[in-house]
């Protein structure tokens, strides 16, 4: 998994194009493509619907909602871009107390589309580990 979560760094880290702006609203829709608890490989099932807004071109506030078969959490958190298409999170999942820091990427699919691969650690019962992907939509500035 180390390997993996260094591959999405060194992938992402090399892509440079302006997509973030302050007052944007980025919406998307996400789900597990791998989840591994350190005994149990793929556990649980995992969607998401997450919107974030852009306080600032290189910060995000978000929230949104994550269904874990069987369990759902309501999720708020942050993202931190340091570069242009890679990013640093943190998040708090309230259905189950835990909570979670991920580094992620972002691929253009268009003018406002763009595919995101994320790696995800979370704290809660000895940790586990997850590789999300999804599609986000740039909605722009709504302040």
């Amino acid at each position: 998994m180390k390997k993996l979560f260094l591959l999405l760094v060194l992938v992402t880290a090399g892509f440079t194009s302006s997509y973030a702006q302050k007052g944007a609203l980025l919406g998307g829709i996400y789900g597990d493509i791998l989840k591994y608890d350190f005994a149990v490989l793929g556990r649980s099932i995992q969607l998401g619907a997450e919107f974030n807004f852009f306080l600032a071109d290189e910060f995000t506030i978000s929230a949104g909602y994550d269904l874990w078969w069987p369990n759902s959490n309501l999720v708020l958190g942050a993202r931190y871009y340091p570069g242009e298409q890679i990013f640093i999170r943190g998040r708090g999942l309230l259905g189950s107390d835990d909570v979670a820091v991920g580094l992620g990427g972002w691929f253009p699919l268009g003018d406002r589309l763009r595919l995101e691969l994320i790696a995800d650690y979370y704290f809660l019962d000895g940790g586990d580990v997850a590789l999300r992907a999804g599609v986000a939509y740039n909605f722009g500035r709504v302040f």
